[in-house]
């Protein structure tokens, strides 16, 4: 049980988050539901103690009195360096190193390591680079061991190399057989010593001192893949083997690959290096993909090998210029363009005025009818009763209707139908042109309805003059004359 060493630690104020210390005992009511997090549940180092770092907690629902709950903590593994008889918190400048836990890489190419590992579990630290090739890493049994109840401080030894032999350390550009085809250090080095690695890689020297019978595994000596680690048109692809010293004058061997930059171009546009907005394409070596539906690329190629770009998918506003987007790498670096060129959108034209077509030809009927006795137009009094049928002509589609009632002495209704022609019209139209038509559907109006009354505008004029004289009687007694009147004139000079 740590909780002692955690209050005291909080109660220092030593933490790092400035957490303070909790009573450890508190009131809940029975049924409330209670966990270790209302306690703190950070998960960083150097919150709750220096030594460990909190995992989980437990949790219970209240039922009786002096109930517990608990969190769980790992203690930490520090993972520093001891070098010329002093310790350091880390290794920079030195090497870098992976972490391992229960066999599972848990911190890759760093420098420092200060992080909780389960007690029992077995940790491994493994040197993944010297960078500073004059000291080199003295492995200790405690570089591979089992995690114990409390902090374990493991700082790597770091010796600075003697003896009487010297390894040359040379960098070289390689086929994808590593054979060898062109000298760069004096590249490297020249890149390096203007500080312009993207990683802060420092320029090493290049005669390395060394005894009989040691080990020299030149991949440890500077293994950084990233671009412009070591130079802008290099990159690094791997090493020689480990050599057993036991001559004077050896060299040992850095590969890299020329770097291919691949870059897009729309039509006279300035060359980019990135296509988010154009297309994305795969790029293969040898026949093999090295990386699929991409965006850009700028990576090492053997020399020798054959570089493709294959499906390439441009957006909906690009289409792809055919060509042949490949080659064969040779000792320097190399640009690929992929050419695309804007789609051109077709306008739809616009229909001139004078070429719309003209719309059909319809007629409409409307039907009016008049209620009463006409043996004297001028008797007010007497009853009318009468019916008609007008015909209107109009052009365009669709439907109008136009329907009246009353009661009294007028009542009309009427209909009108644009798209169509009328039963009675119909039967005299068949073996007529438009024109015709117009001059029999007049004709034949007037024999087929006891009154005719003009419905001009889409066959509903005489409907609506129903319609509208249909309500005289909700009208004051003048109002009901005029609208006689206005139906009287109406009437054509034969009387119907």
């Amino acid at each position: 049980e740590i909780t002692s060493e955690v209050d005291t630690y909080l109660a220092a104020g030593k933490s790092k988050k400035k957490y303070p210390y909790m009573e450890r005992t508190v009131l809940f009511d029975e049924g409330e539901f209670v966990s270790g997090e209302f306690w703190g549940n950070d998960t960083e180092v150097k919150i709750f103690h220096d030594n460990y770092v909190y995992v989980s907690s437990s949790d219970v629902t209240v039922t009786g009195d002096n109930m517990a709950v608990e969190r769980y903590f790992y203690p930490v593994l520090d993972v520093g360096a001891y070098v010329n008889g002093k310790t350091k918190e880390s290794t920079k400048n030195l090497a870098k190193f992976n972490v391992y836990v229960d066999g599972i890489l848990v911190a890759e190419n760093v420098t420092n390591y200060y992080e909780g590992v389960p007690c029992g579990s077995t940790y491994r630290v493994e040197i993944t680079e010297n960078t500073n090739w004059e000291y080199v890493h003295r492995s200790s049994p405690t570089d591979h061991a089992e995690m114990g109840a409390y902090k374990r401080e493991l700082n790597l030894a770091f010796t600075e190399r003697t003896g009487n032999y010297y390894v040359m350390v040379e960098d070289w550009v390689v086929d994808r057989n590593n054979n060898r085809i062109m000298e760069i250090t004096e590249t490297v080095d020249s890149f390096l010593q203007k500080s312009k690695s993207s990683n802060n890689n420092k320029v090493q020297n290049r005669a390395i001192r060394v005894s009989a019978g040691e080990t020299i595994d030149p991949s440890l000596l500077g293994n950084d893949p990233d671009y412009k680690a070591y130079a802008s048109d290099y990159v690094y692809a791997g090493a020689s083997e480990a050599v057993v010293i036991d001559e004077a004058n050896v060299v040992v061997y850095r590969y890299f690959y020329p770097i291919l930059n691949v870059k897009v171009r729309v039509g006279e546009g300035k060359a980019k290096a990135k296509s988010s907005k154009i297309a994305t394409y795969s790029v293969y070596i040898d026949g093999k993909y090295d990386v699929i539906g991409t965006t850009s690329y700028t990576g090492g190629v053997p020399y020798g090998s054959k570089y493709e770009i294959k499906f390439v998918k441009p957006k909906a506003k690009y289409n792809l210029v055919e060509g042949d987007y490949s080659g064969i790498m040779d000792e320097n670096r190399a640009t690929l363009e992929i050419l695309f060129e804007k789609k051109v959108v077709e306008e739809t034209p616009v229909e001139d005025e004078d070429e719309v077509t003209a719309r059909p030809l319809s007629v409409g009927i409307g039907v009016g009818l008049r209620t009463g006795n006409m043996a004297d137009d001028d008797d007010e009094d007497e009853d009318e009763d009468e019916a008609g049928v007008g015909t209107g002509v109009v052009t365009g589609t669709g439907t109008s209707v136009g329907t009246g009632t009353g009661t009294g002495n007028v009542t009309g209704a009427g209909t009108g139908d644009a798209n169509a022609v009328g039963d009675a019209q119909a039967d005299n139209a068949d073996d007529a042109d438009a024109d015709e038509d117009e001059d029999d559907i007049d004709a034949e109006a007037p024999e087929n309805a006891t009154e005719n009354v003009d419905n001009s505008a889409a066959g509903n004029t005489g409907a609506a003059a129903g319609a509208d004289n249909g309500n005289a009687d909700e009208e004051d007694e003048e109002d009901e004359e005029d609208v006689e009147d206005e139906i009287i004139e109406d009437i054509d000079d034969d009387g119907r």
